[in-house]
């Protein structure tokens, strides 16, 4: 595997992050949830968000060592 196609990989895991994301942030408009579970989800959010930017910053970093400049979206 070369640095472009591992890039791809790791953008690959962080649109699925994002997809994790959205759902759980839909779950947040639901009125029934307790003050516990909300900040508990809103928890989850930041740490998938952590994963998600670390994920899209070795995409970079590999793109860049393969010489690649931008990203493709």
């Amino acid at each position: 595997m070369n640095y472009v196609e591992w890039a791809e990989e790791y953008d690959r895991s962080a649109l699925r992050i994002l997809q994790v994301i959205d759902k759980k942030k839909l779950r947040l408009n639901d009125d029934k949830l307790s003050a516990e579970s909300r900040k508990k989800l809103v928890d989850e959010i930041a740490q998938y968000r952590r994963i998600y930017y670390e994920l899209v910053d070795v995409g970079d970093t590999l793109r860049l060592r393969a010489g690649v400049i931008a990203r493709e979206a």
